[in-house]
């Protein structure tokens, strides 16, 4: 069993390419899914100016690790030949890193990433774009500082965003299939 991460600040439109091209071997577990339902003990977002402080979705402590680690061993058991996990803090969790055969970091910059953010949430949640701001601003952009960007230095490949987009999917492809069949990749 070979997992692979793609850890990206929002979600590309690379999971579902490898879903097709691998077919029935590959699993996807995207860590959007596993977002604490109890959310009384917090993370929680900096005071904004009115005193308010919210659930804070950009930090790690945010995502329920054991049901990500259930539903992983799960997989396994299913004999999942890739099993993809994707999200934010896909290589925050040292458990976790240390079962992945492939991790990849997308890095995109903070402007492609707040349109990304902007354009889901108002097309999937019909939230406001200044709503989508207002939070990227305060607890988005600090949380990718202070979180993600140091999940990079666990990645085997850092993947520039804006590239992906455009032609680094032969890539990644290649990558996978490599590290499933046990190649050395350059």
């Amino acid at each position: 069993m070979r997992s692979v991460t793609n850890d990206q600040p929002t979600p590309v439109k690379l999971p579902e390419p490898l879903l097709q091209f691998f077919g029935p071997i590959c699993e996807l577990l995207s860590l959007d899914d596993y977002y604490r339902t109890d959310r009384s003990s917090g993370p929680f977002t900096e005071p904004n100016d009115s005193g308010q402080v919210f659930f804070d979705l950009n930090h790690p402590q945010a995502i329920d690790w054991n049901w990500v680690k259930a539903d992983l061993n799960a997989a396994l058991e299913r004999e999942a030949q890739i099993l993809i996990v994707e999200g934010l803090f896909a290589l925050a969790h040292r458990e976790l890193r240390e079962r992945m055969g492939l991790r990849l970091f997308v890095d995109y910059p903070d402007d492609l990433r707040l349109a990304r953010k902007i354009t889901r949430n108002f097309t999937l949640r019909e939230v406001h774009p200044q709503v989508t701001l207002t939070n990227y601003l305060n607890s988005g952009r600090p949380g990718h500082t202070k979180y993600v960007e140091e999940t990079s230095k666990h990645a085997d490949f850092i993947i520039k965003g804006e590239v992906l987009e455009r032609d680094e999917h032969d890539r990644i492809l290649h990558l996978i299939a490599a590290a499933v069949s046990g190649t050395q990749v350059r």
